[in-house]
């Protein structure tokens, strides 16, 4: 599992595989998914499941957690994988809590957008 602090207004893109699970443990997100013609509105406790057709991205309404959590096929390729520090922007190994900062996406005056 993953874990992902995000400030209300900043976004986060997840490129998920199949079968992987996002789940906000606080606060609200809007989340879309690319090839998807619906929009998720995610409070505390609710989660979703993702697929591998395209990006996911989660956008906070306010201050939240979200719990990223992979399936157990992603998980044995990701082990099969090298690891090289700074491959992944924003990726610490070391530690399982992430924080995206506010200004990595301006917020808009209102989400979402039409």
């Amino acid at each position: 599992m993953e874990e992902f602090e995000l400030a209300k207004g900043a976004m986060l893109r997840i490129d998920a595989a199949e079968g992987d699970r996002l789940r906000v443990r606080f606060g609200d997100v809007w989340v879309t998914r690319h090839a998807d013609t619906k929009d998720y509105m995610l409070r505390a406790g609710d989660s979703m499941t993702l697929s591998a057709t395209g990006a996911t991205l989660a956008v906070a309404y306010k201050a939240s957690v979200l719990e990223l959590h992979r399936s157990e096929s992603a998980a044995r390729a990701r082990r099969r994988l090298p690891v090289r520090r700074g491959a992944l922007s924003g990726h610490r190994a070391a530690a399982p809590r992430h924080h995206v900062p506010l200004h990595a996406v301006p917020a808009p005056d209102r989400w979402p957008p039409r």
